[in-house]
């Protein structure tokens, strides 16, 4: 069965490309039931374990729970074209499926770190990446850093990231789009739908790579909540784009 193409699209080109409305709310209802079946589906591991377990398992479980919670924030957000919060989100998501792929490695370091964890102390992302780069890839280990450092820019305000929330007048001021209620810039919304679709299957990934689901579990989530007619990519005129406006300002 065909799927919607935001599943696919690459954040750029979505930032470019921002006016494929009726695609990125297709997408947005997939996105929310898929979400939610996997919560249900770790639901199922619910007051299995006690309090002062300390193991793996538990762990990486939790992680998973939170990142699922996240996931349903960036959705909700989402849907009421709050983009500000959701970037925010991003790199949280990133910190916490990769503190749990380092705790699944059951490595002489990452059980004493795990252990360092339940202790309450804060274990760093560096040494997942760092583990990669030593046993795995170094190629992957700079692509993961470069993926935490351009999130860690949206959590730290550069000045591009608070630029989405500007409009540039003809006159060459800037206009603070938080004056309204919900977001009138299409193309951090049509970004932010483009992310989350990343992220959903980047969490499904990691469930499966956990044991958390099995591979073929995590095929029927999506399968199931996708739409049966996936919209299909379309070019707006100039009408259409600022009638689209005016409507989205009524919202």
């Amino acid at each position: 069965m065909e799927k919607n193409f935001v599943w696919d699209r690459d954040p750029n080109e979505a930032y470019e490309n921002p006016y494929e409305y009726e695609a990125q709310e297709q997408f947005l209802r997939e996105a929310t039931k898929v979400i939610e079946l996997f919560f249900v589906h770790l639901m199922k591991l619910n007051l299995s374990f006690p309090r002062d377990e300390i193991s793996a398992e538990k762990a990486i479980w939790m992680l998973h729970i939170d990142a699922c919670d996240t996931l349903r924030d960036c959705a909700n957000f989402l849907a009421k074209k709050k983009h500000r919060l959701i970037i925010r989100l991003f790199r949280d998501i990133i910190e916490t499926l990769d503190l749990a792929s380092y705790f699944n490695l059951r490595t002489e370091e990452s059980d004493f770190k795990l252990n360092k964890w339940f202790d309450d102390h804060i274990i760093e992302n560096k040494f997942y990446r760092e583990h990669i780069e030593k046993n795995v890839n170094k190629e992957f280990s700079e692509v993961l850093k470069n993926q935490y450092r351009s999130f860690s820019k949206m959590v730290h305000r550069t000045y591009r990231v608070l630029c989405y929330n500007y409009i540039l007048r003809i006159d060459g001021n800037l206009a603070y789009e938080g004056e309204f209620d919900v977001s009138l810039l299409p193309h951090p919304l049509s970004m932010c739908h483009a992310i989350l679709a990343n992220f959903v299957q980047f969490f499904a990934a990691n469930m499966v790579d956990c044991e958390l689901i099995t591979d073929a579990e995590k095929n029927e989530i999506f399968l199931s909540s996708r739409e049966e007619i996936p919209q299909q990519r379309r070019t707006l005129t100039p009408e259409e784009v600022y009638k689209r406006h005016l409507a989205l300002k009524d919202k």
